[in-house]
């Protein structure tokens, strides 16, 4: 068990350093990126994504538009299908509803149109209507 522990913190570890990589025009921009276990079961991550309010400390989050983050997060997204397998993003909306996107095509390949024009509408205003993003990987 405890070798076990010591090949889940690495992984975890080598997926954060990838994030961080290929995310840091993102990170420059003032958003997070965090990597968390997400299930006990088999080995999967969760990918957590926001952009934190500049007033406050801790998990509070501030909205941002798929817009503002399309072309650097499907690279991103590209460069993870490459090396990690996931199928959806969990989009949360500013109202806290979820929305679950699934990425890809029928034949298991990335569905780039789809995230090309992925919108979250809810309402008219404001467009930045999503507070966090998270996606789930299966090591």
């Amino acid at each position: 068990m405890r070798y076990l522990k010591k090949f889940n913190e690495s992984v975890e570890g080598e997926l954060q350093k990838f994030c961080d990589t290929y995310l840091a025009y993102l990170i420059d921009e003032g958003f997070s990126v965090e990597v968390t276990d997400f299930s006990n079961q088999e080995v999967y991550e969760k990918i957590t994504i926001w952009q934190p309010a500049k007033d406050y400390t801790g998990t509070v989050y501030s909205n941002f538009s798929w817009d503002e983050i399309k072309d650097d997060f499907i690279s991103f997204l590209q460069m993870l299908r490459e090396k990690y397998y996931f199928e959806t993003l969990v989009i949360q909306d500013f109202i806290k509803r979820t929305h679950r996107v699934y990425v890809l095509d029928d034949d298991k390949e990335l569905d780039i149109d789809k995230l090309e024009n992925y919108s979250v509408y809810v309402y008219p205003e404001p467009k930045e209507q999503i507070t966090k993003i998270e996606i789930i990987v299966k090591l």
